[in-house]
């Protein structure tokens, strides 16, 4: 599958919210209790989807008055020639220094954790569960750790725009050989999984976390960044990590807590620490999450 291939889709599904047609309560998709709106988003942004959908398309943000989990719902019935086209532009057009950041990130985060589960990192089996282009996946092979990557859409690991010796090409065909599509995972393989600013994609988390956790072995961890609402402040309009279009899932530590119960676990949430995530950079407003399989 080459992503560069997808063009604008010919036509929109139903069922996006508009200004004349939406929701004001939702059930959380976390614990089902009723969710009220607590802002509607009409301010046009410089996104395709905006011109796509139409000029009356509209995004309503609701709030869990139980788990307080964060949530948004016109991402909900995106086909699969929508969703593409949309991950595709967002991943491939992102800027090269926040995939540099995600991706040293996610090698230090499988390496700290490891030596701090006192794990054998060269023994390991490693998941990067939304890889994209790739540089983690291409770090941890520079370092022979035994690594594979997933994703929904599978890019051209040779063609990046990352520099060169960071980015090795030659190994491209390793992680097109290391790739796994979503659909062929299967449970208990990993020793570690890692999903660096994923959580927030998820439309159904319960749904797509609960699946990638299958995929840990007993004993095995998952760890992840993502944005915590806990931390968005006073005003969530102004909450800087709401502003991507394509996050529409926003962690709170009631939800992830419920979670991490449902599906079997152990769950820690850590700041932006050196000790987890090194050198690399995070906002105070985001956190570090970890799952054990027990």
């Amino acid at each position: 599958m080459d992503a560069s291939k997808y063009s604008q889709p010919s036509k929109i599904t139903s069922g996006k919210p508009t200004l004349d047609n939406y929701e004001t309560v939702h059930p959380c998709k976390i614990c089902g209790t009723e969710a009220s709106m607590i802002w509607l988003r009409e301010k046009r942004e410089p996104l395709p989807v905006y011109d796509f959908f139409g000029p009356s398309y509209v995004r309503p943000y609701y709030a869990c008055p139980n788990c307080d989990f964060t949530f948004c719902t016109d991402f909900d019935s995106l086909c699969k020639e929508e969703m593409d086209w949309i991950y595709d532009g967002m991943t491939t057009q992102s800027a090269l220094k926040g995939r540099i950041n995600r991706g040293w990130r996610e090698l230090f985060m499988v390496i700290n954790l490891s030596s701090l589960q006192l794990l054998n990192i060269n023994t390991c089996k490693i998941l990067v569960f939304g890889c994209g282009t790739g540089l983690s996946l291409n770090l941890m092979l520079q370092n022979k750790l035994r690594a594979w990557g997933t994703d929904y859409v599978l890019f051209d690991f040779a063609n990046t725009d990352y520099p060169q010796p960071m980015y090795m090409p030659s190994l491209a065909p390793l992680m097109k050989k290391r790739f796994i599509h979503l659909e062929d995972l299967t449970k208990d393989s990993f020793d570690i999984i890692a999903m660096t600013e994923i959580f927030e994609h998820f439309t159904k988390p319960i749904e797509e976390l609960g699946n990638v956790v299958k995929s840990l072995r007993p004993g095995g961890f998952l760890i992840g960044t993502t944005g915590l609402v806990d931390k968005s402040g006073d005003d969530f309009s102004k909450w800087w990590y709401k502003g991507a279009q394509t996050h529409v899932s926003f962690l709170s530590r009631k939800s992830f807590q419920l979670m991490a119960a449902k599906f079997g676990c152990l769950g820690l949430l850590f700041p932006p620490s050196p000790i987890l995530i090194g050198e690399a950079g995070m906002s105070d407003s985001q956190c570090v999450f970890v799952l054990n399989k027990v």
